[in-house]
C-alpha cells in the first residue's frame, strides 16, 4: 500500500514504515496520508475517515495495525487449523528452548556431541540443566589444579539451587517466556498490538524477571520500564545484532495463517521485533520467520506442499533477501563453516559487521540443533 507523508522530517518513522512494507509517496493518491495536525500530533487519513494521534508511537501503531489488520483476509479453501497445530508450535518452542539451554553459547563441537547423545531412544534424559556444562568445566579446571577427579564435588541442579546452576532440569528461558507473552498479548487485544505486547514484556521484566535475558533486551526493557514508548525503547541499543526477538515470533505466524503474504503479516513481525531489537536485520529476520510459520500452517490446512509454499511466500513478502537462493546455497554447502558462510554471502551481500555476526552464529551455537 502507498502512504503519503506530510508530517515533517522524521527519518526513523519513515524507515519503520518502509520496513513494514509501505511505499512512501510524495504525491498522487496514496491509500493513507499522514500529516501534522494544527492542534498538535499527527492526523492519519484513509478511505474510512481520519484520526488524530497524539504521539508518533500512536501514529505508527494506528497505521500499521488498525489500517493494515482491518483488511479482510482471503477465505480458506481447506477449513481452519486444528488446535494441535497451535499447541505444537508453542510446545515446540518450549522443548527446543529447554534442550538447547544446557549448551547455550558453547562452541559447535561441544553442541554436536551434546545433540548426538540426545538422538538415541531415551536421549532426552541426558539433557543438562541450564549452564550445567559451564559449571562442570569450571569445576574440572579447579579440580585439575588441586589434583582431584574432574567431577569431584559436582552437584546437579535442583529446584531450590541458588548456586551457579540456578535452575533445574527442564528449565525454559526467555525464548519461551516471551513467546507466551506475545501469544497472551494477541489474545488480550484480539489481534497483534505492539502496545499490548510491550506492556506484557515490561510486566514480565519488572515482576518475575526474564530468564537468561540478553543485553539488548535488558537495556531496552529497562528503558521501557522507565517510561519510553515502544517506538523509542530499543534506542537503548539501536545497532545490536543479537536477536532474541526472533525466538519469540511464532505466534505472529499462527495469527497470519489465512494470508501469509499480506502486508499485515510482514508488518506484525517487524513491529514485534522493533520493541526490543530495532536493527534492520533483526526486524527482517523476525518478519521472514513469521511469514514462514504462517505459510507452513496455511499449507497444512489447504493440503499443499509446505516447502514451496513457504519459499513462495518469502519470495513474495521479503524485499531484501532472496531466501530461496540463500537456503538452497546453504544446503548445498554442507555442514562445514566456511563454505556455508561463503554461500550465504554470495546471495546476501552485507556489511563486515553482518559477516562477523554470521560467523559467530556458526561458531557459538546459540541453541543446539536437534
Amino acid at each position: 500500500m502507498e502512504l503519503g507523508w506530510n508530517a515533517g522530517d522524521n527519518p526513523k518513522a519513515l524507515k519503520l514504515l518502509e520496513e513494514c512494507g509501505w511505499k512512501i509517496s510524495a504525491g498522487g493518491s496514496p491509500d493513507v496520508t499522514v500529516s501534522g495536525h494544527a492542534g498538535g500530533g499527527w492526523e492519519v487519513a484513509a478511505a474510512g475517515g481520519s484520526k488524530v494521534c497524539g504521539t508518533i508511537a500512536e501514529t505508527m501503531a494506528y497505521v500499521n495495525e488498525d489500517l493494515l489488520q482491518g483488511q479482510a483476509a482471503p477465505p480458506s479453501t481447506g477449513g481452519v487449523p486444528d488446535l494441535d497445530s497451535f499447541e505444537g508450535c508453542m510446545v515446540g518452542i518450549a522443548v527446543g528452548d529447554m534442550v538447547g539451554l544446557g549448551v547455550e553459547n558453547f562452541d559447535k563441537p561441544t553442541c554436536t556431541v551434546y545433540t548426538s547423545d540426545l538422538r538415541p531412544e531415551g536421549g532426552l534424559t541426558k539433557t543438562m540443566g541450564p549452564w550445567e556444562l559451564a559449571a562442570k568445566q569450571g569445576l574440572a579446571a579447579k579440580n585439575k589444579e588441586d589434583g582431584k577427579p574432574a567431577d569431584d564435588g559436582f552437584v546437579p541442579a535442583t529446584p531450590t539451587d541458588k548456586g551457579s546452576l540456578r535452575f533445574p532440569y527442564g528449565q525454559i528461558s526467555d525464548d519461551t517466556q516471551c513467546s507466551r507473552e506475545l501469544a497472551d498479548s494477541i489474545i488480550a487485544a484480539g489481534r497483534f498490538s505492539v502496545q499490548s505486547f510491550t506492556d506484557k514484556l515490561v510486566e514480565l521484566h519488572s515482576t518475575v524477571g526474564v530468564i537468561g535475558q540478553g543485553p539488548t533486551s535488558r537495556a531496552t526493557l529497562d528503558s521501557l520500564q522507565e517510561g519510553a514508548s515502544w517506538f523509542e525503547g530499543s534506542d537503548a541499543k539501536p545497532d545490536a545484532l543479537t536477536n532474541g526477538s526472533i525466538m519469540r515470533v511464532g505466534p505472529i505466524g499462527l495469527l497470519a495463517w489465512r494470508d501469509p503474504t499480506s502486508q499485515a503479516a510482514w508488518a506484525n513481525g517487524v513491529l514485534s521485533s522493533h520493541v526490543t531489537h530495532q536493527a534492520p536485520l533483526c526486524k527482517e529476520a523476525c518478519a521472514a520467520l513469521g511469514v514462514a510459520v504462517a505459510a507452513a500452517l496455511n499449507a497444512k490446512v489447504n493440503g499443499t506442499d509446505p516447502v514451496p509454499t513457504v519459499l513462495d511466500a518469502l519470495e513474495h513478502s521479503c524485499p531484501y533477501t532472496d531466501y530461496r537462493a540463500m537456503l538452497s546455497a546453504m544446503l548445498e554447502a554442507g555442514p562445514e563453516l566456511q563454505p556455508a558462510v561463503d554461500a550465504m554471502h554470495a546471495v546476501v551481500p552485507q556489511s563486515d559487521l553482518f559477516k562477523t555476526q554470521v560467523r559467530a552464529a556458526y561458531l557459538l551455537s546459540n541453541e543446539s540443533i536437534v
